[in-house]
């Protein structure tokens, strides 16, 4: 049974639109693993304007490979003024990586977990 979705949806919860054509078992799986995958803004700032110097927001992000330059370069002051600027860049910067997340996860969902047949 599909449930209605909202008309209006958030900006901070972009993963409703994904979830439109879902039916509730759908639904329930697409949100668990969104649970999972979803990184939180507060968090990310945070590491960003306390341990940018060392990059942990980017590898919070799950940029591997910047987080490491951070560290090779933590001994000058350019990873913590950098780290400093991205504190303010961060909020966008995980709404798009959720709402990356979500597509990816949603068309997972939508291809693998078979809809629920109406009896």
């Amino acid at each position: 049974m599909n449930t209605p979705m909202p008309a209006a949806l958030p900006y901070d919860f972009p993963e409703l639109a994904f979830a439109q054509g879902m039916d509730d078992r759908q639904r329930a799986v697409f949100f668990n693993a969104f649970a999972h995958a979803r990184k939180d803004v507060t968090t990310g700032v945070l590491l960003a304007l306390l341990l940018g110097g060392i990059g942990a927001h980017r590898f919070y992000m799950g940029e591997i490979g910047w987080g490491i330059v951070y560290i090779l370069f933590s001994w000058t002051a350019i990873p913590m003024i950098a780290g400093f600027v991205e504190a303010f860049l961060m909020p966008d910067r995980v709404r798009v990586f959720n709402a990356v997340q979500a597509q990816i996860l949603a068309s997972q969902v939508q291809a693998h977990v078979a809809p629920q047949r109406a009896y």
